[in-house]
């Protein structure tokens, strides 16, 4: 996972570059147009506050944990976008209370919808914020999350091009101890 991360952020810097963005190509001019957008990636967070977490049984520790995002998105005119944004993620658990031998995984998911502000183009990325309510879900337990990140896309032609992202991940409710923070790096399809 961390070797695909690293190769994402090379081919980005050397796809951001002005010198990469140099010649007629007009499509450079195109990419604020309207329309819909599909993305698949892979993701790398940890929790914040898992270790104040308590299920029925124990209390739980994570560690950086990995997984796959799915995005679905209207790019509105100029500087305004809104995904639908599908994140799972799994991670290795540590149990105090019970058998340290025992190592169990978690899983996550995290859906929202957000508002994406796009700021001004350099070369051939655009920089972002979102914002955006949703759900998430962890152990059986569903509750309301908010996320909070930015990024840039980076195109490589006017349809294709990749998105490195982070984002804040505040649950409430039931969940709300498992706040996370999480980067991302996902291939997307302009239509």
């Amino acid at each position: 996972m961390f070797r695909i991360i690293g190769l994402a952020i090379a081919l980005v810097c050397f796809a951001a570059s002005p010198s990469a963005a140099a010649g007629p190509d007009a499509w450079w001019d195109d990419i604020q147009r309207e329309g819909f957008s599909v993305g698949l990636g892979g993701n790398v967070g940890a929790m914040v506050s898992v270790k104040d977490f308590e299920t029925s049984v124990t209390t739980v520790e994570s560690g950086t944990a990995g997984g796959l995002v799915l995005r679905g998105g209207y790019r509105l005119p100029k500087w305004l976008g809104a995904d639908l944004h599908f994140e799972w993620m799994n991670s290795d658990v540590d149990q105090r209370g019970v058998d340290p031998s025992i190592d169990i995984e978690a899983d996550w998911i995290t859906f929202t919808g957000d508002i994406k502000l796009i700021l001004p183009r350099w070369a051939n990325s655009e920089f972002f914020l979102t914002v955006g309510p949703g759900l998430m879900s962890m152990d059986g337990t569903t509750d309301y999350a908010t996320r909070f990140g930015g990024g840039i896309d980076v195109y490589f032609t006017r349809s294709v091009g990749i998105t490195l992202g982070a984002a804040y991940v505040m649950p409430i409710g039931a969940l709300k101890k498992l706040d996370y923070a999480v980067g991302e790096a996902v291939l997307f399809y302009r239509f």
